[in-house]
Order: structure tokens, then sequence, then C-alpha cells
């Protein structure tokens, strides 16, 4: 009925009442809809009611019978009257016919005259129910008449009649809309659908940084625009010590160290707010009190053009500043000593040599040398050689000022530099002397070592310089020259480098010039020494450069190797040597005793850094057309400190023309460790100073095992040189070294002779396979 009054409304008042109102039959019809309306509202009403009380009675009536049939006597024709009546009052309500409501008013009028005698109570509860009974039947009566008059339905055919012109003419208009509201529509669908992919978009952005916050290592903090802490990560409490709960809420200065002044930090804000950001290395506490270095970055985030938070982010740089410190001992301190090393000698000695040069001072270089110092590690073994050293070590240094320096070389060699002496020469050398006099002095007292008292001297020579025309080569020279002219003296004595010294480097001259000679005239000669694997096969040879002088017979390449360095000879020595090396590999290449082996060529860091260099070797190789794997380059560790980026560039260059790398001296150098993963290597070569005390010198033992160790761990080959004993190779293969070089398997010969040598090591490795 709701639903007809607003169609009604809607017809008469609504949008489609301007074209209706001029039709008269559907007016009419309308006023007629309305008044049935009307009627119809009203009888809905009688009928609500009337039906609520009906429902009420029926449900009252069973309780009522009950009450009122507890006060008769069972069985009486009173109590059957009663029982009747009730009957057929409750089937009366179930059915829709009209009769039987004249039997229900007879029956009430013949129990109330059977009730005459009875209690004036009993009567009063059968009146009070008989009303009831009457109401009953009375709604029953009426309620088929009010159901006719609420579903009565005949107005609205003619309504319908009157609406169908309206609706022919507004199908067509409606037509129209829906057209509209479905393109309307996959426009608004299109637009949901992109709005969706962007939120679930934004869902993974805010999900990947809820993780990356949580899961990162750097230590994050949030703080709102007054620097209250609303939120860190958990790298942020593992650094700091203190837990979230701990630190929300709080401001940051509760990491503050003091190390920074309130200047700092003001600073630090001023650049926040001009840039909205500063990062910087700063000092804090943890939690626990221990102050530590971070790098810390603060960025302002805005938000309608004012900051509402801080975001914090900082590394803990305590590893990375002790390993800083490591590395920097590695490479300018000396491990056992902690004195200054080689390298760092020379940088303050550059830096003396400028100084004197603006200020006019003398200064001057001591080289100070351990007499007999091998009869030490020989007899007492290392590890008092390591005791004696490290006292050495504590005695030069109390005897010079503050701002002098003591190094050491390496071995039992020692370095001091005297800064600041007089601009008198005369006056430099006695203050010199007066300090060479006094190192003497304090090294030949006894010494404790392991609870035994020894005695050691020194040899000491000394140089001085004003930093005019002298190079620190030079001055090393000088110096190492002195030294040895103590030692020639009877040692445990000073000398100053003087005139007999120079014409040792007169002579010095002439060799070079020899030298030179000796590139012309091809008085080069190439020796090989083998190499075996544990089953003694040969695996490979290094190529070593004699000089076969005229007149002094062979020349150790100890003499003329330096020489060749410093005068700039070992660039073209060093191609002679690469060129003959592989014209031996290609004939090496055509035979089956010699086609597998591989040959080990030494280069020097001058050569290795040439520009040209890759090239060089690329020519070679292809003039040669040799295989390149069969060519291994040996380098010494040393070469690889200096120029470090340079060399390993070159290196990958090399490697991919198939050239093979081998660390030579493995263990003698500086500080390459660091840089050893980062090597195109294929292997290490251990240093014939470890092998040679091997079996009986436990420290010599442990590098050796370690190196070992990390050779493996890098996939690398290693191979031990200066092998002379079968105890010395035993102990190298049970460390899992098993390629060897040495007197023990040969020592370098001629080509004709290497080669005879392969062929009887090769047949004797047959010969024992078939007894075996």
């Amino acid at each position: 009925m709701a639903d007809m009054r607003a169609v009604a409304a809607e017809l008469r008042h609504g949008s489609a009442a301007r074209d209706l109102r001029a039709d008269a039959k559907f007016d009419r019809q309308l006023q007629l809809l309305d008044q049935r309306l009307s009627d119809q509202a009203a009888a809905l009403e009688k009928f609500k009611s009337q039906n609520s009380v009906l429902k009420n009675s029926l449900i009252y009536l069973p309780f009522a019978r009950d009450d009122l049939l507890r006060d008769l006597p069972p069985g009486t024709e009173v109590h059957e009257q009663f029982d009747a009546l009730i009957e057929k009052v409750m089937l009366q309500s179930t059915r829709a016919a009209m009769d039987g409501h004249d039997a229900v008013a007879a029956d009430i009028t013949a129990l109330q005259r059977s009730l005459a005698g009875q209690p004036l109570r009993l009567r009063e509860k059968f009146d009070h129910l008989a009303r009831h009974i009457q109401m009953i039947d009375q709604f029953q009566q009426e309620t088929p008449m009010l159901v006719s008059r609420l579903t009565s339905g005949s107005e609205k055919g003619g309504l319908t009649e009157a609406y169908r012109d309206y609706f022919a003419r507004q199908q067509q208009r409606a037509t129209t809309y829906q057209l509209f509201l479905l393109a309307a529509t996959l426009l608004l669908l299109a637009y949901a659908i992109a709005a969706f992919i962007r939120l679930r978009g934004n869902t993974q952005k805010l999900q990947l940084a809820a993780s990356v916050f949580s899961h990162a290592t750097e230590c994050i903090s949030i703080t709102d625009s007054q620097g209250a802490i609303l939120d860190v990560n958990p790298a942020f409490t593992k650094v700091t010590g203190y837990s979230r709960a701990e630190v929300l809420g709080r401001n940051p200065r509760i990491l503050q160290s003091g190390r920074q002044d309130a200047e700092f930090y003001a600073r630090m804000w001023q650049t926040i707010r001009e840039s909205g950001q500063w990062q910087g290395e700063i000092y804090n506490r943890r939690k626990d009190g221990v102050v530590y270095p971070e790098w810390l970055s603060i960025t302002a985030v805005i938000q309608n053009g004012q900051v509402s938070h801080y975001i914090g982010s900082f590394t803990d740089l305590t590893q990375r500043k002790q390993s800083e410190v490591a590395i920097h001992n590695l490479a300018f301190y000396d491990p056992l000593t902690g004195l200054p090393n080689r390298r760092l000698l020379t940088d303050r000695c550059q830096q003396a040599l400028a100084s004197s040069v603006r200020t006019g001072k003398r200064g001057a270089l001591l080289f100070i040398d351990l007499d007999h110092f091998k009869t030490i590690n020989d007899t007492l073994g290392h590890s008092i050689g390591d005791l004696l050293l490290q006292q050495v070590a504590a005695r030069l240094s109390s005897c010079v000022r503050k701002g002098d320096t003591v190094a050491r070389l390496g071995g039992d060699e020692f370095v001091v530099m005297l800064e600041d002496l007089s601009e008198n020469t005369v006056t430099a050398a006695e203050q010199t002397e007066s300090v060479g006099e006094n190192i003497l002095a304090t090294l030949s007292l006894p010494y404790l070592l392991d609870s035994h008292e020894h005695r050691n001297t020194p040899s000491i020579g000394a140089t001085l310089f004003s930093g005019k025309q002298q190079s620190i080569g030079e001055l090393f020279k000088q110096a190492d020259i002195a030294m040895y002219q103590a030692k020639q003296a009877g040692r445990n004595t000073l000398r100053f480098f003087d005139q007999d010294m120079q014409n040792t480097l007169t002579k010095r001259i002439a060799f070079e010039a020899e030298l030179q000679k000796a590139l012309e005239n091809r008085q080069f000669q190439l020796y090989y020494q083998i190499q075996v694997d544990e089953f003694n096969c040969p695996i490979g040879a290094e190529a070593l450069i004699r000089w076969i002088h005229p007149e002094r017979g062979m020349v150790s390449p100890l003499e003329f190797i330096a020489v060749a360095e410093d005068t700039g000879l070992i660039l073209p020595i060093g191609h002679w040597v690469l060129e003959t090396a592989c014209a031996q590999l290609k004939v090496w290449q055509q035979t089956a005793a010699t086609r597998d082996l591989v040959l080990a060529v030494n280069v020097s860091a001058r050569q290795f850094l040439q520009e040209n260099f890759v090239a060089e070797v690329q020519v070679v190789i292809r003039h040669h057309a040799i295989e390149p794997s069969r060519l291994k380059l040996e380098l010494t560790e040393s070469m690889l400190l200096d120029n470090i980026e340079d060399t390993i560039a070159t290196m990958n260059e090399l490697k991919t023309l198939g050239v093979q790398f081998s660390l030579d001296d493995f263990g003698t150098g500086y500080s390459s460790l660091q840089y050893l993963k980062r090597l195109p290597l294929d292997q290490l070569k251990i240093d014939q100073s470890f092998v040679r005390d091997l079996v009986t010198d436990s420290s010599d033992r442990a590098i050796v095992r370690t190196i070992i160790a990390m050779a493996h761990s890098l996939n690398l080959t290693v191979i031990a040189e200066g092998v002379e004993t079968e105890e010395q190779r035993q102990l190298l293969r049970d460390n899992g070294c098993t390629h060897y070089q040495g007197y023990l398997f040969g020592k370098p010969l001629p080509i004709a002779q290497f080669e005879n040598l392969v062929h009887e090591t090769t047949r004797s490795v047959v010969e024992i396979a078939w007894q075996i």
C-alpha cells in the first residue's frame, strides 16, 4: 500500500505530473485510487487492531479455561459443556467459514443457566471468559470482510490503461538514459579498476617499506617535528642497547657522547633547516656507556610546507674504524715490533727532505744491522730471535728524540732517521755520532731472552742529508754501504759514508755499463728449474736468467737484477726473457714429454706496470703460436702494494688471453692480504725462507699451513720453492701442498740438461708405476 501511495504521489507531483495532468481519464482514475487507498488504509488499521486483540484472546483462552475448570467438579455436565464450548471456539478460529457463530452464542447462554446456582466468584470468571469468546467470535466474522477490502484492486486497471500511453512516451527516453548510464557505468568501472590497481601498488609499497624498515642493517629512527622518537627499527636497538620501549617519546639526545660541543649541533641543525638534510661522522654513546663512531644522516620530512617528521639513519663505524687501524698498521707498521716499516719510513724521509730544503737544517740516516743475528736464530730458534728484535726496537726508541723515527726494514735491519740537526755539516755529524754511540752502548747491554742472558752488538752506517739533489734511494744506498763498511771494520762500530764508499759507487756505475753490454752482446742465458707434483711427475719449470760474463764467468742474478731495476735495463732484459721463454715453449709443444709443461717467468714491477705490457705479451704469444695457458707470469707481493688497481686491471686483461699468474715469495710482503681475494691468481708460491727451517721451526710450519689453507680456500694451487730434503717435502705434502720446486728435484739447468732431467724423471716415475 505504501508503494501504491508512493506511485500515486510520484504521478501527481513527480517529474511526470506535467505530462499526465492534461489527461482527464487518468486524473479520474487517480482520484479513485486516492480514495481507495484511504479506505484501505483505514481497513488496514482496523485489521491490525482486531487481529492483535484476537491473537491475545486466543492465547489467553486456554489459560482461562484451565483456571475455570479447576473450580468445577470433574465429570459434571457443566464441565462437559464448557469443554465443548472451548473446543468449538478454537476450531472456529482455525476455519475461515462464516457459520457456527450462532451456536457459540447459544452455548454461552446454556452455560450461564447451568452456573446459576454456582458461587459468585465462579460465575464472574465465566462471564469474563464469555466476553473474550464473544469478542473472538465477532472479530472472526469481521476479519474476512477487512481482508476483502484490503485486497481489492479493481481501480488499478483503469489507472494502468491511463498510464500505458505515458509509459510508451517515456520508453524512448528511458532507453536513451539507459545507454548513458551504461557508458557512465563503464567509465566508473574503469576508474574503479585503476584505483584498485593503484591502491594495491601503494599497499605493496607500504609493505615493502615496512619490511625494509624492519630488516635494514642501518639503524633508523623516526621523530616528530619536536624531536620525540616515534619509532626505531631492530638495528637501532641492537647497536644502541636501548629497547624500543625505552626510547619511544624521548629525544635522540640520550645518545650524545659529549664529544661534539653545542656549536657542532647548532651548525648541524642550521644545515638541516636550510637544506633539509645533514650527514656526517659523529660519536654517540650506547646504553652501557661505551662511546662508538657512527655515520649519521638526518632528513627532514616536509608536508604542506612544514616539517612533520625527521628520519635519522646511521651506521655503526666501530668495525670499520678497527679495520682501518688494522689495515693502516699492516700497511705502515712492522707487526713484530710495532715500528714503522719501509713504506712509512720512505714517506717520512720524503717529508724530512722537503723540510730540510725549507729550513736548511740537516738530517741523518743510520742503518743498523745486528751482528751474528742468524746464529741466534739457528741455535736458539726464531722465537728467541723475535724476542731479541722486540727488545732492540724498544731500546732504539729510547735512544732518540720524540720527532725522530725508528723503523724496521725486515729481518735484523733497523733504520733511525734524525731530523732538525745543525745546519753545519761538522756539527750535524757530531750530533749523529753522539746518537750512534748511544745506540751502540745501549744495544750492547745484556738481553734477558726467555730466562737466558744474551749479548749482541750492532753495526751502524750513517749518512747525512740536506735535501738538495738527493733522492731517498741514494740515501738508503749510502747508509747501507756505510753499514757494510762498519761490518768490515770488525762490527760493533759506527761508520759514516765517505769517499771510499763513493769509490764503490763508481764501481757500481762501471757495473751498470757492463750490464748494458751484456744485453747488447747476448751474454744472458735462461736456466730452467724443474717443478714436480706429489708423484715426482714434471709439471713445469721456472725460467731463471743467468749472466755468463766473459771474464767473471756466471754472475748471480742477486748481483745484477737490482742494478737493472735501478737503471731501467730491467725492461729490455725482461722482454728478452719473455721472448726466449715463449720460444722455448713453442719447441716443447712439439714433443710429447714436454708438451704439457707450464713455464713460469718472473716479471718485475716496472715491467708489469708498463702501459704496453699486455700488448707486448699478446704479440709474443701470437708470434710464437704457443698455448697461452702454458705461460705463467710470477709476480712478487711487494709489486702489488703500489698501483693496486692498475695491477688488477692488467692482470684481468692478461687473464682474458689465457695467461696464468703465480704470486711469488708469498708471505714476505707487507700488506697485500686485503687485496689477495681480488687478484685473478692461479697459484701461490711459498717462499723458500719459510721452507728452509720448516722441519725445525714451529713458526714456519704454522705460516706454511696458513698459506696452504688460504690458497685452498681461494681455489688456488700452491707450490713450495727451496725444497731440499725429503723431510721438507713430506711435511708440505702432509699439510696439503702437492707441487714442489728445489734442489731435491733438480737445480737450475741449461735447456739441454733440463730436458734430459725431465726425460729421466718421467722415466723413473713410469718405472715406479710399473713396479706398483
